[in-house]
């Protein structure tokens, strides 16, 4: 396989194409003794040899919350394979579970339901504050936990106010 230089019998000239011969002539000497042993030491001696961009098939079993840190981790990745992995993520039933991204998707859900809210006029402001706070004490509280929570999670200029300019 290897081709010695005429004009200098101290130096030994490879190809790369005689190596990747031999390489192959290897593999197919370790297939054979693989299929007539099935020894372990012959199929590490054939993988060892494959280069390391060869395609060999694994299988992997993962659910859908490894799927989305994968997503979110990798979606623009700068590897085509990583991008590659994220498009068939896209194409599994209930994607959308994997793909969205959740904080977005909360605060939009909280954005609608604010405004279906607001949208109803609050009781105290039907029945007066003092009133309503002594109606339903317990509750007075709760609301004003909750528009403290959706002004935190809403910008302030999103929020209807009630007043003529909304």
């Amino acid at each position: 396989m290897v081709d010695e230089d005429d004009k200098s019998p101290h130096k030994v000239w490879a190809t790369p194409l005689d190596i990747l011969r031999y390489t192959i002539e290897m593999l197919n000497l370790y297939r054979t003794e693989y299929l007539e042993t099935k020894s372990k030491d012959d199929w590490w001696q054939m993988i060892q040899l494959l280069p390391s961009s060869y395609n060999q098939t694994r299988n992997v079993m993962l659910n859908y919350e490894v799927l989305a840190n994968i997503y979110r981790q990798r979606k623009n990745h700068k590897l085509d394979e990583w991008r590659e992995v994220c498009k068939w993520i896209e194409s599994l039933p209930y994607s959308e579970l994997i793909t969205v991204d959740s904080r977005e998707a909360i605060k939009e859900e909280v954005w609608k339901e604010i405004i279906k809210v607001r949208e109803i006029p609050d009781p105290w402001e039907v029945h007066g504050t003092a009133e309503y706070a002594k109606m339903c004490p317990d509750q007075l509280i709760t609301i004003a936990e909750m528009e403290a929570d959706a002004r935190r999670a809403i910008p302030a200029d999103k929020i209807k106010t009630g007043s003529k300019e909304d």
